[in-house]
C-alpha cells in the first residue's frame, strides 16, 4: 500500500477453534453434545467468533440469560468497545428463537439474552460475533 509506517503492516493474523461451555445465569446445567463447531479469526485486536453449539442434556436451567464461556481471547476492558451480535437458537421448548448476544468486558464470556429455561436436550445455537481485545 501507499505510505510508510508499521501501522500498515498485517503482523497479527490467526485462525483456530475453541471449545465452549454453557452456564445458565441462576442455576441448573446445560451439557454440550456433538457437534460443537466453534471457530475464530483474529486480525490485530479484532476477533470474530462463530459456530454451532449443540446440547446433549439439560437439568433445570434457570435465569434470564445463558453464558457461553471460554472464548479464545479476553475481551477489551474499554466500555466504548463492547460488542453485540445475534444468535439463532433451534429446537428450544418454544421452537426457534432469535436472540442478541453480548461480550462481557475483560472476560472470555459471551452472554445470550435468552431465558435459560427454554433450553432442552437437542437445542442448538448458531452465532457470530466480532469483538476487540
Amino acid at each position: 500500500t501507499a505510505g510508510t509506517g508499521t501501522s500498515e503492516l498485517l503482523a497479527d493474523y490467526e485462525e483456530g477453534t475453541w471449545t465452549p461451555t454453557l452456564t445458565p445465569a441462576t442455576s441448573g446445567t446445560i451439557t454440550l453434545g456433538s457437534p460443537n463447531l466453534c471457530a475464530y479469526t483474529k486480525i490485530g485486536r479484532v476477533v470474530t467468533v462463530n459456530g454451532l453449539i449443540d446440547t446433549s442434556s439439560v437439568s433445570t436451567p434457570i435465569g434470564g440469560s445463558v453464558s457461553v464461556n471460554n472464548l479464545p481471547f479476553t475481551s477489551n476492558a474499554t466500555a466504548t468497545q463492547r460488542s453485540a451480535g445475534t444468535a439463532a437458537c433451534l429446537n428450544m421448548t418454544s421452537g426457534f428463537v432469535s436472540t442478541a448476544c453480548t461480550i462481557v468486558q475483560s472476560t472470555t464470556t459471551m452472554v445470550l439474552q435468552i431465558n435459560a429455561s427454554l433450553f432442552q436436550t437437542g437445542s442448538a445455537i448458531f452465532f457470530q460475533l466480532t469483538y476487540t481485545v
